[in-house]
């Protein structure tokens, strides 16, 4: 039997990929995004920038990267209605 190359993307829209190079694809972007977050902040520490607005803008971007990526990878999964 063949593999299924069904993966879900998002449970609570019941979308689907097509296939795992979408699956890779998504991952990469998201990573990307992800490593600029990282990046930036990092440029920051060196040049003692880790305080004030614009600290706080960058911090909240690579929370948000980071959030993005665990949610792609961990959905949460909603059980559905029990109909008894």
């Amino acid at each position: 039997m063949g593999m299924t190359r069904y993966i879900r993307l998002d449970l609570s829209q019941g979308e689907y990929m097509e296939d795992i190079d979408d699956f890779r694809f998504r991952c990469h972007e998201l990573l990307v995004e992800l490593d600029a977050a990282n990046t930036k902040m990092m440029m920051m520490v060196v040049s003692k920038r880790v305080s004030g607005p614009d600290w706080d803008e960058e911090v909240k971007k690579h929370h948000e990267a980071y959030k993005a990526w665990n949610s792609f990878l961990n959905p949460v999964t909603v059980p559905p209605d029990d109909q008894h």
